[in-house]
């Protein structure tokens, strides 16, 4: 019915009485609704309904009965929808929802023009309401109601930020904050920031962008949480994937520099005061940027990353990965893959920062000797005497905590690396006694 060079991206064709509906890659790295009809399907010159858009990324469509669901979002922080009459291919009036910036629409079915509408804020549990799409109204539901949940006090004094910060090139990296809006911007503040930056991965869940307790609590103990959507990511559509892949790779950790100086300057945070964390891909961005400015954060964090792209052939998933980091075969790309190499940078007699380094025995996407040799070389090289540690899991794969008793235990190993970074960035609360 279509093929590879009609750019369809992914599995999103949805069938109409009339027709197909489906998001287009086709472009300039950016998504669009197209349509196309069933009497001359034509997938490679189909209608535009809703056209490319730099900033406001479509993430998927659904449907109900009457009506298609388009959901967008700004780097993967800010949301809204449109949604399309399926009998006339035209928007229709949402206004109900004008109020909100961070949500998800979910359809209940084909037969229904009723969906679920889920308000994500960002300082309190997400809640779910019925949205009628046909009525342009939002009911709630006992159904869907949420039940004992518990809202920490202080919770409407938590407040973010989303940014644009100029990187060495000029280039404008978002970046989200979120902070306690009594919290004085006098330089003195615990700050934790954020990045991943590959796969074209646009990275939500949690990542100190979300609601959840932990986030929440950090908060109201006067941390900063901030997350850098840099280049390699897909906060800005392909063409940002791109810029932090392969030879382009220098970018992500250059982005992250960028906006780690922007939090010193401006008064959330200092050297002192500023830890960082990644993992996994994001384990090259967070070696590589301690390694260029060591004297910019106080900790890192950095779980099972693939820090040692030069022996990527002893790697049993490399293979999979040339299309992101480069193949060895071809110079140019090698010479991209040693520069993302974070193990060979390691500089001696250089004061590094602590750093808390995971690796998992049982890793099957990153081997679990590249953490180890980078944890390593940095216990040898550095003059800091801060400490580098380096966490085994024997049991677990990737980001994984194997055999815990329970739930409670899960959840405490997982918060190692956090209480590491607020112990070395000075949290008077999380010192040793």
């Amino acid at each position: 019915m279509y093929s590879k060079k009609d750019s369809v991206f992914g599995s999103t064709v949805k069938e109409s009485e009339k027709g197909y509906y489906f998001i287009s890659a086709k472009g300039n790295g950016f998504k669009s609704l197209r349509f196309t009809s069933f009497a001359k399907p034509d997938f490679a010159n189909a209608k535009i309904l809703l056209p490319e858009d730099n900033i406001w990324q479509i993430e998927g469509i659904d449907e109900t009965l009457n009506y298609l669901i388009v959901n967008y979002s700004k780097y993967g922080f800010l949301n809204k929808t449109v949604i399309i009459n399926k009998n006339t291919n035209k928007p229709v009036n949402i206004s109900a929802l004008a109020a909100y910036d961070r949500f998800a629409i979910g359809s209940l079915g084909k037969k229904t023009d009723e969906c679920f509408f889920y308000k994500r804020p960002v300082n309190r549990p997400g809640y779910v309401y019925l949205f009628d799409i046909a009525n342009n109204k939002l009911m709630d539901d006992p159904f869907w109601a949420p039940q004992n949940q518990t809202i920490f006090p202080g919770s409407d004094d938590i407040i973010t930020e989303l940014i644009e910060v100029p990187s060495y090139d000029g280039t404008q990296v978002p970046m989200s904050i979120m902070r306690n809006k009594n919290t004085p911007l006098n330089g003195d503040n615990v700050c934790i920031l954020y990045g991943y930056g590959a796969y074209g991965i646009t990275i939500k869940d949690n990542s100190y962008n979300e609601y959840s307790p932990i986030n929440n609590a950090l908060v109201q103990k006067g941390l900063i949480l901030a997350h850098a959507y840099i280049r390699g990511g897909g906060e800005k559509g392909e063409q940002w994937h791109k810029a932090g892949m392969k030879e382009n790779k220098p970018n992500t950790w250059k982005d992250f520099i960028a906006c780690a100086e922007y939090l010193t300057k401006n008064g959330y945070t200092n050297p002192a005061r500023l830890g960082c964390e990644g993992g996994s891909a994001g384990g090259i961005l967070i070696g590589r940027t301690v390694e260029e400015r060591p004297d910019l954060f106080a900790a890192a964090v950095n779980k099972v990353g693939a820090v040692n792209q030069i022996r990527g052939k002893a790697w049993a998933n490399m293979i999979g990965n040339y299309g992101e980091y480069g193949n060895p075969e071809i110079e140019s790309e090698m010479k991209g893959l040693i520069e993302m190499d974070a193990v060979i940078h390691v500089k001696p007699q250089t004061k590094y920062p602590a750093m808390y380094i995971t690796t998992g025995i049982n890793d099957t996407r990153v081997a679990p000797w590249m953490p180890a040799k980078l944890a390593a070389s940095f216990q040898a090289a550095s003059t800091s005497g801060k400490p580098i540690l380096l966490y085994s899991e024997f049991e677990g794969g990737h980001f994984g905590y194997a055999n815990a008793d329970n739930y409670l235990d899960l959840f405490k190993k997982g918060l190692r690396p956090l209480f590491f970074l607020l112990w070395q960035c000075g949290h008077s609360e999380f010192q040793k006694k």
